[in-house]
């Protein structure tokens, strides 16, 4: 027989235009033209493209695509189980007696007949992965699981293994640093952290923040001065004491001191014992009669300073006498008569009357 002579029955008719109807994705039935507004978490097809809740409006802070089941009503059935769109089943219900489903030719609704011809599970799962097929009468086949981060219909595609990644702006929600999962397997780059902070620094994860140390961390090692927290604060670690200063000794917040050298210590000295500013001593030598250490009146300098005349001389009269430093006092003259004699003009007032030295000025 020609195959152009062959006549679809009603059956073929009716099962394959139910089958095309529940393959394709779940749509709002209107009789009149669709006007497309934005794509709305309501089972419908607000946008006229032949798709329901696509693009993750219906997503969850779960991560998991939130879809609306379609209903037996909606389908225009009322028997046996068909997908609901959105990877579950439909339980349409079973017929009166005397009829049963899909037995007048329409999948999945009551008639009288003689009886329906499931189509192979091939057949029906043509274009899904995921989720129950329909045989066409009152029946399902599972076309399979979905594994991994995607779920059925998770792409927008019913029946279609698949998952539709987060936005930026979803994901860094509350988020201002780090890598955070896209809910698909992928990442988030939500930024960096400025010094000194850094991400998760504060104890909370994909945040920045720092955590200063404590005093007793901060000052480890250290016993002047101020030193940092690590988080823009600081603490003082204490002060020293005399000679030592902070940092003194070439350690930084360590207490100490660097003692000069001998050649800086008596820089412009020549004698006696010199700090080394440090608690220490150096010698710079001593002196030569007649000068001592300091004698010249800067100290550790030798020198000698010269006596009066009236101290170098006391109570003499005449000729001269040491001032105490290699130098000569003339304590006076007398007049020939009475000439100098041991420092007083004619002799000292104490010699003894009658000797050749009594006579003149000074005889008893």
């Amino acid at each position: 027989m020609h195959v152009g002579s062959l006549r679809p029955t009603r059956l073929g008719r009716v099962g394959l235009f139910l089958l095309c109807l529940l393959a394709a994705s779940p749509v709002q039935a209107v009789s009149e033209p669709c006007t497309p507004s934005a794509e709305q978490c309501n089972g419908l097809d607000d946008d006229c493209d032949g798709r329901f809740d696509e693009d993750g409006v219906c997503r969850s802070d779960s991560l998991s695509c939130q879809c609306q089941p379609l209903t037996c009503a909606e389908l225009g059935l009322n028997c046996g189980q068909v997908p609901n769109g959105c990877g579950g089943t439909l339980d349409c219900g079973t017929c009166p007696a005397g009829q049963s489903c899909g037995a007048g030719g329409a999948p999945n609704v009551c008639g009288q007949g003689d009886g329906c011809v499931p189509v192979a599970r091939d057949t029906a799962c043509v274009g899904r992965n995921c989720g129950p097929a329909t045989d066409g009468c009152g029946n399902t086949y599972d076309c399979g699981l979905c594994t991994g981060y995607d779920s059925c219909g998770g792409g927008g595609t019913p029946g279609m293994c698949g998952c539709t990644p987060l936005p930026q702006m979803a994901v860094c929600n509350e988020k201002n640093c780090g890598t955070v999962s896209n809910g698909c397997g992928g990442t988030v780059n939500c930024g960096a952290c400025a010094n000194p902070q850094t991400c998760g620094g504060g104890g909370t994860a994909n945040m920045c923040g720092c955590t200063p140390m404590t005093r007793a961390a901060a000052c480890n090692g250290k016993n002047c001065g101020t030193v940092s927290d690590g988080c823009h604060g600081t603490y003082d670690c204490g002060s020293c004491t005399n000679p030592q200063t902070c940092g003194g000794g070439g350690t930084a917040n360590v207490c100490g001191c660097t003692p000069m050298t001998q050649a800086a210590a008596c820089n412009g000295k020549n004698c006696g014992t010199v700090s080394d500013g440090c608690q220490g001593t150096y010698n710079c030598g001593s002196c030569t009669s007649p000068q001592w250490c300091g004698g010249g009146g800067r100290a550790n300098v030798c020198g000698c300073t010269p006596m009066t005349r009236a101290q170098a001389c006391g109570g003499r009269t005449c000729g001269s006498v040491s001032n105490g430093c290699s130098g000569q006092i003339s304590c006076g003259t007398c007049s020939s008569e009475y000439p100098c004699k041991q420092g007083y003009c004619g002799g000292p007032p104490d010699l003894t009357e009658g000797s050749d030295e009594a006579s003149g000025q000074f005889s008893r």
